[in-house]
């Protein structure tokens, strides 16, 4: 067994994972992260969804690092399209997003960026963790696994973030965390159930690569096909495979078309435009394959397999209606954006992890803009190690809730939110940080879990350079005071300028 003795563990290199590796290595910190598919990034590369942003997310309210991201991103998509638009451009032209980027152009920034690091970045590819050695509330070792061989690495660390995309350390490491729906006596939110419901989690996607070509003739049923062709989730319309669907914000039936008129399907969430010189491709994550039949958290593991086997069921079957009920034989799968033989993402898109039970948690309550009518933004923490906005956007649920779709606030992260109750050694770097399911709604895109993991990363080297632990520096006015500092040195806006945003 390989023994890797390391200042700072990374486990998962998803959005979160990488913003803190690049933190940490451009420092000269050395680290070591894991990550178990082909591709860095997550949610933007192995995942396949395009950047889900603020309207201001071109001028403020990121970190420095995440607009270079941007900047790089850009760049690779010009050397595609020669005439494309650096400043503001949008490779695929998509109505969702300001940079809809094909997964496989924004896996080689990922591979190329982190690749200039390797005297001070060791990538466990493949790896995952397994099991952990914890000690008076410090996290000793991890034992990582290779997904395929079986390898088993041991790493010793002083520090551990945590960036998977399903919590899958924490119950490792003992760490009281919380998954699906929170009660309202714990939280004290108005949307919240009043019994806690963990089964309660946000539909996942699989989600799917398409471009176009002569229409098919040979169309044989996927398997699950009749199941979903007569699945009519709780308060929807009509059957789930169908144009229409329930708004998110009011529940009434709604319809787009799939190619035109504008807004259309297509264009959603398009990552390659036919001003590229080459056939359109556009993601398929839509309300018609999201998976919100089987929980995959803390559920017995073949539960959680049928509930990813389903998911990818889905989005065949909604590609096959559409070819065939829904007019569109001329669609097919685009195997080279995701990288993949069928053109379905490498990985599920998971929208809610397991979360820590931090310091501090981000509510409802500071975050909801129909309870603080008189306010363009959140009440500010003192402890703000960055910014987000979104809204509150959850998707059903396999326990039969609906959509949830709130306005919010532009908010702060505080750093209490990233710290566990206990486990002096551990830091959330992403979806973990410490929201609800409620407040996981406004806080999972890919600038927030961006701006965690790269706070989380620079919080670890500045307790490496001070000789403390995360919980001092929480602790300590001063230390935290310092620490803020050393972010807006670094580029990580932590306070919105009030008089330019307003509530989404």
């Amino acid at each position: 067994m390989t023994r890797i003795r390391t200042p700072v563990l990374i486990v998962g290199g998803g959005m979160g994972g990488c913003a803190a590796a690049l933190a940490l290595a451009s420092q000269g910190v050395k680290c070591v992260m894991s990550e178990p598919h082909r591709w860095l990034g997550g949610q933007l590369t192995s995942q396949a969804v395009p950047l889900d942003e603020h309207p201001w997310i071109e001028d403020f309210g990121r970190t420095e690092l995440y607009a270079e991201l941007r900047r790089r991103l850009r760049a690779r998509y010009a050397v595609e399209d020669r005439g494309f638009d650096l400043g503001r451009g949008n490779p695929g032209q998509a109505w969702v997003s300001r940079l809809a980027i094909e997964p496989r152009l924004a896996a080689e920034v990922f591979e190329s960026w982190l690749g200039s690091y390797r005297k001070t970045l060791t990538l466990l590819r493949g790896y995952r963790p397994e099991s952990a050695e914890v000690r008076d509330e410090r996290i000793l070792s991890v034992q990582m696994v290779h997904v395929e061989t079986g390898e088993e690495v041991r790493v010793e660390p002083q520090f551990v973030l945590e960036a998977t995309e399903l919590g899958e350390l924490l119950p490792l490491v003992g760490c009281d965390y919380r998954v699906g729906a929170e009660s309202k006596s714990e939280t004290g939110e108005p949307h919240a159930p009043e019994v806690a419901a963990p089964l309660s989690q946000q539909a996942i996607t699989w989600v799917l690569a398409l471009t176009w070509g002569e229409p098919a003739t040979d169309l044989a049923r996927p398997t699950g096909y009749d199941r979903w062709v007569d699945f009519r989730p709780p308060g929807w319309p009509g059957p789930l495979l169908s144009w229409t669907y329930p708004e998110p914000r009011t529940g009434a039936t709604k319809s787009l078309p799939l190619f035109e008129p504008e807004p259309s399907w297509w264009s959603y969430r398009r990552v390659r435009a036919a001003s590229s010189g080459r056939a359109e491709s556009s993601l398929v994550n839509w309300p018609q394959n999201d998976q919100m039949i089987q929980a995959v958290i803390d559920v017995p593991p073949d539960d959680a397999e049928r509930g990813y086997q389903l998911a990818r069921e889905l989005s065949l079957s909604w590609l096959h209606w559409m070819q065939t009920e829904g007019g569109a034989p001329q669609l097919r799968p685009d195997p080279e954006a995701v990288g993949t033989p069928d053109g379905l993402a490498q990985a599920a898109y998971i929208r809610e992890s397991r979360r820590i039970v931090p310091l501090r948690r981000i509510l409802e309550t500071d975050v909801s803009a129909e309870l603080h009518p008189d306010l363009r933004l959140a009440e500010s923490f003192p402890d703000s190690i960055g910014v987000g906005a979104y809204r509150i956007d959850l998707h059903p649920t396999p326990t039969g809730d609906p959509y949830l779709d709130l306005s919010s606030l532009p908010y702060e992260i505080p750093l209490r939110s990233i710290l566990p109750t206990s486990l002096r050694n551990l830091i959330a770097a992403g979806k973990c940080m410490g929201s609800t399911h409620i407040t996981n709604g406004c806080t999972r895109l890919h600038p927030v879990e961006w701006n965690v993991g790269e706070s989380a990363g620079r919080l670890a080297a500045f307790c490496l350079r001070e000789g403390s632990e995360p919980h001092q520096v929480a602790a300590s006015p001063t230390r935290t005071t310092s620490f803020q500092s050393s972010l807006l040195q670094a580029g990580v806006e932590i306070f919105w300028p009030e008089d330019a945003v307003h509530p989404l």
